[in-house]
C-alpha cells in the first residue's frame, strides 16, 4: 500500500523519469490515440467537507474527484473541452473503490466502479482530446509547483494497472519501492514516483 498524504502527489510518467527506461512507456498509450484500461484500487481517507483529485491524467484532464461527498467524473472532449458528471457512489471517509477506465477510440470512455458501470461518454462525435506526452496525477489535480487547480487529497493506493487492448503494460502492487519510486511488477520500468 502506498499512503499518499494531503498535499505529497505522487506521479506516473515512465516516458518522463529516464529516456531510454521504460522500453515501452505506459503512459504513451494514454494519449487518446489507443484503446486502454486504466485500473485503479483506492481507499479515500477523508471525503467529508473535502474538494480534492484522486487522480488525474493531465494535461488532458480526465478525472475521478471528490466533491462535498460526492464523486464528480471529467473529461476533456476533442475540442479540449471540460464535461462533468456527479457519480452516483455513495462515499463516506475510508471507502475502497475499485475504479476502471476503458477506452474506445472515437467510440467510448466507460467509468467502472467496483465493478459497475456509472458513466458512460460517446466519442463518436467530439472525440477524446489528444495529448502527446500524457501523465497521471495521484492524490492531486495539478503540479505542486503551478499552484492551481491543486485539489490534494488523502488516499491510500493498493494497486494500479494499465492494459493496452488485453496486454498488460503496468502493474503495481506498492510493496516494493526503490529511492520513492513505486516498482512496476511486470518489470517494464513504469515507475509511479514521489513528485
Amino acid at each position: 500500500m502506498l499512503h499518499i498524504k494531503e498535499g505529497h502527489p505522487w506521479l506516473f510518467w515512465p516516458s518522463n523519469v529516464c529516456s531510454i527506461l521504460p522500453e515501452y512507456p505506459a503512459n504513451k498509450i494514454l494519449t487518446g490515440k489507443s484503446n486502454f484500461e486504466v485500473y485503479l484500487d483506492v481507499t479515500l481517507n477523508k471525503v467529508e467537507n473535502v474538494i480534492g483529485t484522486v487522480f488525474a491524467l493531465v494535461p488532458h484532464y480526465t478525472a475521478i474527484d471528490v466533491y462535498n461527498g460526492k464523486l464528480l467524473f471529467t473529461i476533456s472532449d476533442g475540442q479540449k473541452k471540460s464535461n462533468y458528471w456527479d457519480l452516483a457512489v455513495p462515499i463516506f471517509d475510508g471507502i475502497k473503490l475499485r475504479i476502471r477506465w476503458i477506452h474506445k477510440i472515437n467510440k467510448t470512455f466507460t467509468v467502472f466502479i467496483n465493478d459497475r458501470e456509472v458513466q458512460e461518454v460517446d466519442l463518436e462525435e467530439k472525440g477524446y482530446a489528444y495529448e502527446e506526452e500524457p501523465h497521471i496525477i495521484f492524490g492531486a489535480g495539478n503540479f505542486p509547483k503551478n499552484g492551481f487547480n491543486l485539489n490534494f487529497v488523502d488516499i491510500n493506493l493498493h494497486e494500479f494497472k494499465v492494459k493496452e487492448e488485453e496486454k498488460l503494460l503496468c502493474h503495481h502492487k506498492f510493496e516494493e519501492f526503490i529511492f520513492d519510486k513505486s516498482v512496476d511488477v511486470t518489470d517494464n520500468c513504469n515507475f509511479i514516483h514521489k513528485i
